[in-house]
């Protein structure tokens, strides 16, 4: 499927601003199933100075600088992109979950160890053994690791009931968890709680 996608960002100050240094990342990514044609930005007021670098994560970053007095500035995100059709991977010809713990914590660098970044605790989610008890009934020893993932879904999805009255932004996940209530923010930071605690 081709697409053809136009992003736009206004801002509108209340006075006159001098000066503005902006950083944008609007362009689609060229990896996996989708393909990027073409990408092109409209700044207005033209930028004084613009450059470019890709950061951490793949994504093309523009930094540009506006010097002169201006009360709006209009970016506009011009890309065409060609997405294929997802190929299905049936669950249980993925590898045992225990396999891809055992990888994140590797010490040579391989894609698994890579993901590693990303299993650590972070400010909102941190790995509890509550979360680890409530993962392992679905990642059983052995399990494929997309099979136990699908399956632990389904199983937040039942035992959980969406009620936005039930919790907050500010809601710790551990509350949230022993509510078995709450909105989809903390049903997945729920849900990565319990990768994260049983090293995935």
């Amino acid at each position: 499927m081709r697409y053809e996608i136009i992003h736009r960002t206004i801002y509108k100050y209340q006075e006159p601003i001098s000066v503005g240094h902006h950083l944008a990342r609007l362009a689609p990514k060229n990896e996996g199933r989708q393909t990027l044609l073409w990408h092109g930005l409209d700044i207005d007021p033209a930028p004084s100075t613009m450059a470019g670098h890709t950061d951490y994560f793949g994504n093309r970053v523009l930094f540009f600088a506006l010097h002169g007095s201006h009360k709006e500035l209009v970016v506009t995100a011009h890309s065409r992109v060609i997405v294929n059709d997802p190929v299905m991977v049936d669950p249980l010809t993925t590898p045992p979950w225990e396999t891809l713990r055992d990888g994140v914590r590797a010490d040579v660098l391989t894609p698994d160890a890579e993901a590693g970044e990303f299993s650590f605790p972070s400010p909102l989610i941190r790995p509890d053994a509550v979360f680890a008890k409530y993962a392992l009934t679905s990642f059983i020893p052995g399990r494929s690791v997309l099979a136990a993932a699908i399956e632990l879904s389904s199983r937040m999805f039942r035992d959980f009931k969406f009620d936005p009255k039930a919790t907050d932004v500010a809601t710790p996940i551990l509350e949230a968890f022993k509510l078995r209530r709450g909105v989809c923010q903390g049903f997945a930071q729920i849900y990565i709680a319990c990768l994260r605690s049983i090293g995935l």
